[in-house]
């Protein structure tokens, strides 16, 4: 999907041409005439992301310095490109300094926005993508941070923040490759849960000791071994691919989902765990019984 540009320009022709501009380069452009109409743009809830901002520093209104500062205040952090009039290249090197990424001087050649646009635009995500490693590492990816312009995404995300808050096993359906595990984590993140483990299960790779490793076993040369629900007590399990697990497991599944309990391999006493679990699938799930108390999600990724 193509970045989108808001041009903060007070000038009806500068707005036009840096509005060609930015789409003959491939960007989707929205314009602002001043500054009231930017901040009611960037401000308001439930709309398309705003990738960069290119920002007369002379646009009508409070003016381009303060609105920088009023965007600060504000908590939006997207990239900004500000331009500067003939002469003040002093008034560029405050804008730096008051938050954008770069300065441009009235009237800029199409070689050097372009340039200054795909700059800000990398320096943007490489810092998007430091904070969701170091975020994602540390367990504390949230919601929030998984960026999308797509409606069915966006749906999701809201469907995510209402299952966050609850305890009920949840079911997330999608495509392979589509984010499952990290949209599990960000709701994890989000839970009153977040303190507690995420353990993360592939079922496919389980293959015969489905049942030991997310149950656990007692006795045998080995002694006692905790499952993967047991590790889970106090936070949330993942189970990605739940249709790859034997049925048999998945009834399992099922009852200690609803005792709130497994039983380990070789013994019939109950051990305790309140966990939270969230499954992933692909779009066509068959047989999978232990989902049958989960609310879905459709994940599109």
């Amino acid at each position: 999907m193509p970045a989108r540009m808001l041009i903060a320009e007070g000038d009806p022709i500068q707005r036009r041409l840096l509005e060609g501009l930015c789409n003959r380069l491939g960007y989707e452009a929205e314009a602002a005439a001043d500054a009231d109409a930017v901040l009611t743009r960037l401000l308001t809830p439930a709309q398309a992301k705003i990738d960069l901002l290119i920002l007369d520093l002379a646009v009508p209104g409070c003016g381009g310095l303060d609105l920088l500062e009023r965007l600060k205040s504000a908590g939006k952090t997207m990239p900004v490109i500000a331009q500067a009039p003939q002469g003040a290249v002093d008034l560029g090197l405050c804008a730096i300094r008051a938050g954008a990424q770069d300065f441009v001087v009235k009237p800029a050649g199409a070689e050097r926005l372009q340039i200054a646009i795909k700059n800000a635009l990398y320096i943007a995500r490489l810092a998007e993508e430091l904070s969701f490693s170091q975020q994602k590492s540390s367990g504390q990816l949230l919601l929030g941070n998984l960026k999308t312009g797509s409606a069915a995404m966006m749906r999701a995300l809201r469907q995510g923040e209402k299952a966050a808050k609850t305890n009920i096993p949840l079911l997330l359906e999608g495509e392979a490759g589509s984010g499952k595990q990290v949209f599990a984590r960000a709701i994890h993140g989000e839970s009153p849960r977040r303190k507690g483990p995420f353990v993360s299960v592939k079922c496919a790779s389980l293959n015969e000791g489905a049942e030991a490793a997310l149950f656990g076993s007692e006795g045998g040369e080995s002694g006692r071994k905790p499952g993967s629900f047991t590790q889970a007590d106090g936070g949330t399990l993942f189970l990605g691919n739940i249709g790859e697990l034997p049925l048999n497991v998945q009834e399992k599944l099922l009852r200690a989902l609803i005792e709130g309990a497994a039983y380990p391999i070789g013994t019939q006493r109950p051990v305790k765990a309140d966990v939270r679990v969230i499954s992933s699938t692909g779009p066509h799930l068959i047989n999978a019984s232990s989902v049958a108390l989960s609310a879905k999600i459709y994940f599109t990724g």
